[in-house]
């Protein structure tokens, strides 16, 4: 009885404290010292306070709730799809406070991503940090930025080193991309370096191949410095590899240009028949030896206004005449007829009537002493013929010819930037 006595008389006293109105009086339970800053205080060493369980299928109403929409209010719901757990009425809405619902340090599970992420709801930006210093920062209109604030509008990334840092490097292994830039107007990738003594403005390094980039007008790659490399490319086995994909128009594996002087390189060429070229452009085509000194010193080739094939040898006059067979693997790669005859010099080496050439054919040719002399001297020759043209199967599977019978064919002119854009185009 005693027992019963004590829980009647707790009841009677907290229903009648709430029951006069304006009473201005704390309520302690199991206290009779309820803390100064509490308008009720329960104090128990082995029981808790059962708070109202609710069925809440809307968050964003009152319901099941009745009598008002006071702000504050407590209750646990029990509904699985809302979300089990505490929740308080907003004044407009239902707000989890349950620890089930927040981001936890050791991860979550059974979350939707259409309607659980990290971030806000309004137009505020988002900033991350470690030992109390920005990391990373999420503008509020998409732009993110790593170490240091977003400095053009136009920069949707932005990451910023230190003096030394390798800011940005992307490993692949197997058939994976380290870093692949893709545009199909502009640039791809675009580098660009200030150090006036001669920095990098791109930097590729590679076991094969440095880079892959834009496989449409615009330009996979592009790079400007101020004083220094535009690009420099170190790799085991290429430093520099460029593929053109265009084979229905002109088009080049690569371009190079300084101060008006320029060469296209490995492409070919369409001006009413196609032809191939390992190297075209403006200049000549030299190379470098070693003085007495062994100081580098230039020599140059000679050029023709056709693709020719040359070849030197020697040969023995026996009473008067020789018959010289060409080489066979020389004969399979030139074009030997009327329009692109065989040229034969002759430089005898001995006292004779002097001799002719006749009988001219891509395998052979043969020399005569004049008037029917009977001579025996040696001599020596040298030939020229016109390259013969060459098929090729193209990545489609098609062929196309290179026609190498021409003179004097029409060159590309060199590219231009435009005006309107970062890419180049022919300036014709």
């Amino acid at each position: 009885m005693k027992k019963k006595y004590i829980l009647l008389k707790s009841c009677l006293i907290i229903i009648f404290a709430f029951s006069i109105p304006n009473l201005k009086a704390q309520v302690g339970i199991n206290t009779t010292t309820p803390a100064g800053g509490a308008i009720l205080d329960v104090e128990s060493t082995d029981k808790g306070v059962l708070i109202p369980r609710v069925d809440i299928s809307d968050l964003n109403t009152i319901a099941p709730i009745t009598g008002g929409t006071t702000q504050s209010l407590l209750v646990y719901n029990t509904n699985a799809t809302t979300g089990v757990g505490f929740y308080y009425w907003s004044g407009s809405r239902w707000v989890g406070i349950d620890g089930e619902r927040d981001w936890k340090l050791s991860g979550n599970s059974g979350t939707n991503p259409a309607t659980n992420f990290l971030g806000t709801t309004d137009n505020v930006d988002l900033r991350f940090r470690t030992n109390n210093t920005e990391r990373m920062h999420i503008v509020n209109d998409g732009r993110v930025s790593i170490n240091g604030a977003p400095l053009f509008i136009n920069d949707r990334f932005s990451v910023f080193g230190a003096s030394g840092d390798f800011v940005i490097n992307g490993y692949a292994t197997g058939s994976g991309v380290g870093v692949y830039g893709e545009s199909f107007d502009e640039k791809g990738i675009q580098g660009l370096s200030v150090n006036l003594d001669g920095g990098l403005g791109a930097s590729l390094t590679n076991i094969r191949t440095g880079f892959a980039g834009s496989n449409d007008v615009g330009d996979g790659f592009y790079t400007t410095n101020a004083d220094g490399s535009g690009i420099a490319a170190e790799g085991f086995h290429l430093g520099v590899f460029g593929i053109a994909n265009d084979a229905s128009d002109s088009a080049y594996g690569g371009y190079f240009e300084n101060d008006g002087n320029y060469a296209y390189i490995g492409g070919w060429e369409f001006w009413g028949s196609w032809t191939n070229y390992k190297i075209i452009g403006t200049g000549t085509v030299s190379t470098i030896i070693k003085g007495l000194n062994n100081e580098p010193l230039t020599m140059a080739c000679p050029e023709a206004p056709e693709i020719l094939f040359q070849d030197f040898g020697t040969g023995q006059l026996i009473n008067g005449y020789a018959k010289i067979n060409i080489d066979p693997v020389f004969s399979k790669n030139i074009t030997v007829n009327q329009e692109h005859p065989l040229k034969v010099f002759i430089q005898l080496e001995g006292n004779c009537n002097g001799v002719y050439v006749t009988n001219k054919s891509a395998i052979s040719f043969e020399v005569f002493e004049l008037q029917n002399g009977t001579s025996n001297v040696p001599f020596s020759w040298f030939i020229t013929a016109t390259r013969a043209d060459e098929e090729f199967t193209t990545k489609d599977g098609n062929k196309k010819v290179s026609n190498n019978g021409w003179r004097f064919a029409p060159a590309p002119f060199p590219l231009i930037k435009k005006q309107n854009a970062t890419n180049f185009k022919r300036k014709n």
